[in-house]
């Protein structure tokens, strides 16, 4: 069964009204139409590349026309290159499921092209020496996090000593050794855990996991956010998209 992660954010968001009013549509044929777009990709698409898609089929399964040009206009779409803009953080607790089992070796490529995709809009160039001394800086930080951890077993100790519920800790040895194999994977699932115990601690009446059960699925950890977060998050770029048309207004 395909599905995908969905945030109510989206209800509220301004890529969403920009849709809106490019599409000519209401609010719940906007979500549809995201949603719908987010299907195919996972079936049609499924690391978000959409540098082979042909934007006519694309047209016709969502009623539309110029789809990829409006998903580029409201960011939906990221241009350079071509491709769903943050994709693996909604699509890829299911692209784990499917592959971590029945096929480890696509979702290993997967994990490394999540870690590669978060570097490679990081760095903005212009041309000549720039260029090159950037992309160099941009290879170097995807080497190192590339790069594997020394001393795994004294890496484990010291991230089990911060987990509240050490039950089974032998098995989570076991996920860690399997999951953490990279500077990048360090990195992350402290992360992880820094975003869960910050969970447990808005949602006191919750009692942490067992450590093999954490350790088996850290990775659903990396990206979350707290619902007031991402609210306030959602809010602010909401504000901020009123401001931009205000001042538009005015400069007309």
């Amino acid at each position: 069964m395909l599905w995908i992660k969905s945030s109510v954010d989206l209800a509220g968001h301004p890529k969403l009204y920009k849709l809106m009013s490019i599409l000519k549509v209401n609010q719940n044929e906007a979500i549809g139409i995201m949603h719908r777009f987010w299907w195919w990709c996972l079936q049609y698409a499924e690391t978000g590349d959409l540098s082979e898609v042909d934007s006519t089929v694309l047209n016709t399964t969502l009623g539309t026309h110029n789809i990829l040009e409006t998903m580029i206009e409201c960011k939906f779409v990221d241009n350079e290159p071509l491709q769903v803009h943050d994709w693996f953080d909604f699509a890829f607790e299911y692209l784990k499921s499917k592959y971590r089992t029945s096929n480890p070796e696509k979702y290993e490529k997967l994990l490394a092209l999540r870690h590669k995709k978060q570097y490679s809009t990081k760095y903005s160039t212009k041309s000549g020496q720039d260029k090159i001394r950037l992309d160099k800086i941009r290879i170097d930080k995807i080497k190192e996090k590339e790069r594997k951890p020394k001393n795994r077993k004294s890496l484990f100790k010291s991230i089990l000593s911060r987990y509240p519920n050490k039950i089974r800790h032998k098995d989570a040895k076991r996920h860690f050794d399997a999951t953490v194999k990279t500077v990048g994977d360090w990195e992350r699932i402290n992360t992880a855990l820094g975003n869960y115990l910050a969970h447990l601690k808005n949602t006191a009446w919750k009692s942490p996991q067992n450590c093999s059960t954490w350790f088996n699925n850290w990775d659903g950890w990396v990206d979350h956010k707290e619902p007031g977060q991402e609210q306030a998050d959602a809010e602010k770029q909401r504000i901020e998209e009123l401001n931009r048309r205000a001042r538009e207004a005015l400069n007309r």
